[in-house]
């Protein structure tokens, strides 16, 4: 610590400014703003699911006797086995999908701290999925992901993760909910420019995050629109690590910051008949969203044993704008190949594209 004082001792005021920098833990709020836009990406290929079993609700006939569009079946005096064969048949109660996300988002520098780029990718998986009612589904969730952070002070940052949890459906009658709780451990990587050298770490934390909607859609012809409200809550968590590599290595204790998404917007989709039992299912979400817990992070760390001490990374605005819109083919009610987007906009200092794509088996 007395070499320390003393190197900072005679730097000129400019060189000072640098090397507070290098001495701060601002890099580490980044860690946060990650692992909350991961959270948003896994609950999008989720509802990309939910919104498949929705529209099979709508399309599937479930009384037997009656066509998928209400109009009542006369088999007349046909044989009992032609009588079967006009019969609509009834997709299995289980199902599963596979999908995975890509995106990149970026935090802009503020007259605080420095901002940073990530790029992200995951696999999101259901074991299965089954349908309790027509009107209910619950389902098992699985999934891993990726993280990396390019700081602008230099350096980088990765995250790597583990996630599991349950998620369910209610839809009746053009009203719907739905829900996701999922949690999981991550391991992160940290090497930044240190004061005198590069600092590098690790550690662990756990993290949780659980998810609402609720909505209404109302149908005119091939096409459904309606409101919708929802929140989404995570909880990401560090254990306590010590850098090494340079001058002036920190001490981070454990710590934890939150997040609470809210956002009320707009959901439509459609479904187009392609011939022989396929079909193309486009839709849209527009929404506007509030952050109430994190705006940007403080971040606690110190030098040795020495008590800790708290920064604030770049400023993050609350409030913005949550665009989205998907494509989705279906070949029968067995296999459904599907593509999203999702973005936010007009967040100060955040600008967010994440990308997805899965597939749907029945059985």
């Amino acid at each position: 610590m007395n070499g320390l004082m003393s190197s900072i001792g005679v730097l000129s005021n400019a060189d000072m400014q640098a090397a507070y920098a290098q001495l701060s833990p601002e890099d580490f709020t980044a860690l946060y703003q990650s692992a909350f836009e991961g959270a948003q990406a896994r609950a999008a290929l989720v509802d990309q699911r939910l919104s498949q079993l929705m529209t099979d609700v709508d399309s599937t006939a479930w009384l037997p006797g009656f066509s998928s569009t209400g109009t009542p079946w006369f088999a007349a005096n046909l044989p009992a086995a032609k009588e079967a064969a006009m019969a609509p048949q009834k997709a299995g109660p289980w199902g599963g999908f596979i999908s995975g996300n890509g995106g990149f988002f970026n935090v802009s520098a503020d007259s605080n701290a420095a901002g940073y780029k990530v790029t992200t990718f995951g696999l999101t998986g259901a074991g299965a999925d089954v349908r309790l009612s027509r009107e209910a589904v619950a389902g098992l969730l699985v999934g891993y992901g990726h993280t990396d952070v390019t700081l602008g002070t230099g350096g980088t940052l990765s995250a790597d993760g583990g996630q599991a949890g349950l998620y369910g459906l209610f839809y009746s009658d053009g009203f719907y909910a739905t829900a996701l709780a999922e949690g999981g451990l991550n391991n992160y990587t940290t090497q930044r420019q240190g004061y005198g050298g590069i600092a590098k770490g690790s550690t662990q934390g756990m993290q949780y995050d659980g998810a609402a909607e609720l909505g209404y859609q109302f149908k005119s012809g091939q096409v459904k629109i309606g409101p919708m409200a929802s929140a989404q809550y995570s909880s990401v968590s560090l254990n306590r690590f010590t850098e090494q590599g340079s001058q002036a290595p920190l001490t981070v204790p454990a710590q934890t910051a939150d997040s609470l998404m809210s956002r009320l917007g707009i959901r439509a989709q459609s479904q187009w008949s392609l011939g022989r039992g396929s079909s193309l299912n486009p839709s849209l979400q527009l929404a506007w969203e509030h952050e109430t817990n994190f705006s940007g992070g403080n971040f606690q760390a110190g030098f040795g044993t020495g008590d800790s001490f708290t920064v604030a990374g770049p400023q993050i605005g609350q409030d913005g704008i949550m665009a989205g819109a998907g494509v989705e083919i279906s070949w029968a009610k067995s296999l459904t190949l599907a593509l999203n987007y999702q973005g936010e906009f007009g967040r100060t200092n955040l600008n967010s594209n994440q990308f997805g794509a899965g597939m749907r088996i029945g059985f």
